[in-house]
């Protein structure tokens, strides 16, 4: 077995996995502060509850946090001593090409999902990650990677109304029958996700005539599955995709 851990910007997110397939996941926010003690015993717990400490044969991380990257390797350290563990883009570099100025600066969490992308649905491909920040990611017929587009996330957008305008504030993100709102919580629903589905969907074709050879669409992230299945172009959700793209790129060296 299989432990993925994906640091992200809001959410750390553990997952059991056996051949790419996710078992189990869980997730806790992404805080700076959290000391060694709180991490171990959560991460403790997300392995008792599902029998999981003496079957987890290697350990991966994807950090975009590089603060907080120490805190899960000490935890892993203490609670699985025997199982080797691999840092994607420090102690295993993915093998993609990558045609991004400077290569180093492309996010993991984005290597991981093309790669785990292209595994599945093969190339060209495009992703869309709908996480704390929007992102879509291209690859061409040849498996390369050719960077992409970077905008705000669904809930950042939110955030930033709620905080920088007077009369808006923080509303729940439930997607409206229609993109007209008619009313103010519904408009600015139908501003933050009908718009980033629409955006998404603009660069994604925009990025496909560039490509040329008819890419598969994908998406994924914490808001692909309230958006999904509205898209014209989007046709597959892929909730772990990041796990699985750890796996591989640690199973694979």
């Amino acid at each position: 077995m299989f432990l993925a851990i994906d640091i992200g910007n809001t959410n750390i997110t553990f997952g059991l996995l056996e051949n790419r397939i996710t078992i189990a996941t869980a997730r806790i926010a992404t805080r700076q502060e959290r000391t060694d003690d709180e991490t171990r015993w959560f991460l403790n717990n997300f392995l008792n509850e599902h029998n999981a400490s003496n079957d987890i044969q290697a350990v991966g991380i994807a950090s975009v946090v590089f603060q907080i990257t120490p805190t899960i390797e000490h935890a892993i350290h203490d609670l699985l001593p025997e199982a080797k563990c691999d840092v994607v883009g420090k102690t295993i570099i993915p093998k993609i090409t990558i045609a991004y100025e400077p290569p180093s600066t492309v996010g993991i969490d984005r290597l991981c999902n093309v790669i785990a992308g292209m595994k599945r649905w093969g190339a060209p491909l495009i992703v869309v990650d709908f996480g704390t920040a929007t992102t879509i990611d291209a690859v061409d017929a040849n498996g390369v990677y050719l960077g992409g587009a970077i905008a705000p996330g669904i809930e950042t957008s939110l955030h930033a109304l709620a905080s920088r305008t007077s009369q808006l504030y923080s509303v729940s993100m439930e997607l409206p029958v229609s993109p007209i709102g008619k009313n103010t919580a519904d408009a600015m629903r139908s501003g933050l996700l009908w718009g980033a589905l629409y955006a998404a969907e603009g660069l994604a074709q925009k990025f496909a005539v560039e490509i040329c050879g008819n890419p598969k669409v994908i998406a994924t992230g914490g808001f692909a599955s309230l958006l999904v299945s509205k898209s014209r172009i989007i046709s597959e959700n892929a909730p772990n995709l990041v796990l699985e793209g750890i796996e591989l790129i640690c199973s694979e060296k």
